[in-house]
């Protein structure tokens, strides 16, 4: 078993540079938004056809763009997907799915003209219609919120209100920087990015409340100590482990982004953002927002 030598880091001395920092991080994020015009939305939110098809020979994306770009269908993008024989392509079509029969023959048309010999085979179509696509995005963001109130609830029974709103604010956090890397990157919003956004969510708030946790006994052992050395004790004393499971789910991540392929390349990518801001914002976020609420008790004598 790895053990980590003991640590006396003075955490609450770096809260100003981390605030600057994540404040700067933040504005970035809604900057991709900016840039991208927008959330970038998928054809879960949006509606449209998703075609997933395999030629016997290689072939070179390139080429499947130029010849499908003079089809003359919305919005139409492809990308590559991991393929042992020949080339796999998946093609997304956004807004087509009220017309779905007219677009896939756009499509076979194209590709036959474009690739007369090189056989291809249609290995999966999904079609999302307009309506789904906006249930769908209305049922992310209940999920979102939902999540966060919860969390709010148990946290503030289980510790104090104070906590649960700590635990709240970095969540928030950890979801902004991870949603603003997403559009960054140029991944869409769609319903996988939006299960790895919760999944962040659900991997922050556990390393949250362990520290919690620490400082709460800590509260009670040490009541004479200032709020700042039992802040510092406290994230020392959970560092190792707050590190081996960071690592470990940051491992296994970059196995998923590299080596998974296309399916679960944008859900591993938000889980190695997530994994680092989640870390980072329950030592330098979560931590701080109970410092300032014990000083705001002493100014105010209650």
């Amino acid at each position: 078993m790895v053990s980590f030598p003991k640590t006396s880091i003075d955490f609450v001395k770096r809260t100003r540079i981390c605030l600057v920092f994540s404040g700067l991080a933040i504005a970035a994020a809604f900057g991709g938004v900016g840039l991208r015009n927008g959330l970038n939305p998928g054809i879960d939110f949006t509606g449209g056809i998703e075609l997933q098809i395999r030629f016997e020979k290689s072939i070179g994306i390139g080429d499947v763009r130029s010849k499908l770009g003079v089809a003359g269908l919305p919005e139409l993008s492809v990308q590559t997907i991991a393929s042992e024989h020949g080339s796999e392509f998946l093609l997304k079509m956004k807004g087509a799915a009220g017309d779905v029969e007219t677009s896939l023959d756009k499509v076979e048309s194209a590709l036959q003209a474009g690739f007369p010999e090189a056989p291809y085979e249609v290995r999966r179509t999904e079609t999302v219609g307009p309506k789904v696509g906006r249930d769908l995005s209305r049922k992310g963001a209940l999920a979102f919120i939902f999540a966060n109130v919860g969390i709010l609830i148990y946290l503030a029974f289980r510790f104090h209100w104070v906590f649960g709103l700590g635990a709240v604010v970095a969540l928030i956090h950890d979801a902004l920087i991870t949603g603003g890397a997403l559009l960054l990157g140029g991944f869409e919003t769609n319903i996988t990015t939006i299960a790895a956004i919760l999944t962040v969510i659900g991997f922050s708030v556990n390393d949250t409340i362990v520290v919690y946790d620490r400082i709460r006994e800590n509260m009670r052992k040490l009541r004479k100590d200032p709020m700042e050395t039992i802040i510092n004790k406290s994230v020392n004393e959970t560092l190792s482990r707050t590190v081996l499971t960071s690592l470990t789910v940051f491992f296994v991540s970059a196995t998923l982004y590299f080596f998974g392929g296309q399916a679960v390349k944008d859900f591993s990518f938000a889980m190695l953002v997530g994994v680092i801001t989640g870390t980072y914002s329950s030592v330098f976020i979560a931590s701080p927002i109970l410092l300032v609420w014990k000083k705001r008790i002493a100014i105010s004598g209650r």
